[in-house]
Formats: C-alpha cells, sequence, structure tokens
C-alpha cells in the first residue's frame, strides 16, 4: 500500500520519458493494485497497460512479470483455468528469455515467477508439478548465491512433498525452510512453521 502511494504521489507518467519506463510503471501500478489493494480489476487493467506499451523490444523481463501478475491475479481471483493460462504463458516465456541468454535477468524477479507459478500448482493440487518449479527456483537462488524468498520455496516445496505422502523429504524441506526463515528473520514464516 506504501508502494502504491508513493508510485501516485511521487511518479507522473506525463514526465517519463522513456518506453521502458512507462512499461515498468504500469507495471508496478498493477503490481501494488493487486498486492496492496486487492483490486483485481485495476490490477489487470494496468497490467495490460504494461503489455501494450511499445518499447521495440522483441520481449523482456517486465513482460514475463506482467504475464505473471495476470496469472496471480486470476489466481487470488479464483479464476483458475484463465490462471493456468496466463502462468504456462509466462513461464515459456521465461525460458525464451533464459535460453537466449539473457544476462541482464534479475533472479529475485525469477525466482518469484517460479513461486508464484508453483504455489498455483500446489493449490490445483498438482504437487509434482509445483515441486518441479521450487525445486527449479531452489536451484537458481543456490547458483546465484542468493538467499533473499529462498525460505517460501523451501516451505513450498515442502508442503507439496507432504501432499504426495513424501513424509520424510517434506520433514528435511520443513526443516531446512525454517532454519532459512529464521536467518532472513521471516517471522510470520518462522511462526506458521513452528
Amino acid at each position: 500500500k506504501k508502494a502504491q502511494t508513493i508510485k501516485k504521489k511521487s511518479i507522473k507518467l506525463d514526465k517519463l520519458e522513456r518506453d521502458y519506463e512507462i512499461k515498468e510503471y504500469y507495471y508496478y501500478l498493477g503490481l501494488t493494485s493487486l498486492v496492496g489493494e486487492g483490486n483485481y480489476s485495476d490490477a489487470h487493467y494496468n497490467f495490460n497497460l504494461a503489455l501494450f506499451s511499445e518499447t521495440g523490444k522483441k520481449l523482456d523481463i517486465i513482460d514475463v512479470l506482467t504475464t505473471n501478475g495476470i496469472a496471480v491475479a486470476y489466481f487470488l481471483n479464483d479464476e483458475l483455468d484463465k490462471a493456468h493460462v496466463y502462468f504456462t504463458k509466462s513461464i515459456a516465456q521465461l525460458e525464451e528469455l533464459r535460453s537466449a541468454g539473457d544476462h541482464l535477468l534479475d533472479s529475485m524477479e525469477v525466482i518469484k515467477i517460479y513461486f508464484n507459478t508453483a504455489k498455483y500448482y500446489s493449490a490445483t493440487e498438482n504437487y509434482k508439478k509445483a515441486i518441479e518449479f521450487c525445486t527449479i527456483g531452489i536451484k537458481l537462488q543456490q547458483k546465484e548465491d542468493k538467499m533473499h524468498g529462498l525460505e517460501n520455496l523451501l516451505y513450498e516445496k515442502a508442503h507439496n512433498l507432504f501432499k504426495l505422502e513424501n513424509v520424510k523429504e517434506a520433514e528435511d524441506y520443513y526443516f531446512h525452510a525454517l532454519s532459512v526463515s529464521m536467518l532472513n528473520k521471516n517471522d510470520e514464516l518462522t511462526e506458521t512453521l513452528k
């Protein structure tokens, strides 16, 4: 909510000079509408404005994040069939960027896409697919030597392993999630895991 307020007060759309800045503006406005306000209609509107902003590039990370944001909006609004279409599309877009060797990808943003997608598959009881996306995100974080948000992926993987009745492995991942959660001072998840 604070980001939404800052964005609306501090950033004037007509003052943005580059097309990419406009695309980012609408993406973050969509994201804050979704997360900060729970306003699915405004989120969709702003995400679509981001997608239709012409930057001259074929595909970039903001496109992928925006597509994933649309998926999350549908998911949170319990429109699972529509969410599936956009989650699938965002993963395909992400793989296209990664296979093209786009080294400008922010690993934290990429990990967020894998996490959101894993949450969707878990909610639709496709636990194996959820584990697959958690595993990809965990490996990426380990490769990048980044700890931020790792506890969420570990927790999600543990949850899905448990749903598949793989209790021993789930226990191990719950333990890892708790350890990382405590290291990252994620008090809310630490309490949930306890």
